[in-house]
């Protein structure tokens, strides 16, 4: 079982990510409703990531860099920019950007779906290798 939390929200999921319990978070307590079932998370496709095309070889040492974890958001799957540690990365935020290993260290390592490139003051663009 695992447990995670995103804004006022608690969800408990099974081995196979399918939610077996929500909830409303009340003062920091968890208010547990009756078991929903989401849709399972949307398969992700990941190449070898130390193989990196070219053209992105002169970024690999910047702060640009950020990682995406599939979150479910008003009734659909969403890939908001997320840090390593799992906080938000911000598309103006330079100090919520990382290097290619960390985000590279982060999909390793499970903590995240896929990395993605930040684009100062626009959104970010999500790499599929």
């Amino acid at each position: 079982m695992l447990a995670f939390v995103t804004g006022a929200a608690i969800y408990v999921l099974d081995c196979e990510l399918r939610v077996v319990a929500y909830g409303r978070l009340a003062g920091g307590v968890p208010l547990m409703n009756a078991p929903v079932t989401l849709p399972l998370k949307p398969q992700t496709v990941c190449g070898n990531l130390d193989n990196l095309p070219a053209v992105f070889w002169p970024y690999t040492q910047q702060k640009i860099w950020c990682v995406w974890s599939w979150t479910w958001v008003d009734g659909r799957w969403t890939k908001p920019p997320l840090q390593p540690s799992g906080r938000n990365a911000k598309s103006q935020g330079r100090e919520t950007w990382c290097t290619y290993a960390d985000a590279v260290a982060a999909v390793k390592s499970s903590r995240a779906d896929g990395i993605g490139i930040m684009l100062y003051g626009m959104t970010s663009l999500e790499i599929a290798i």
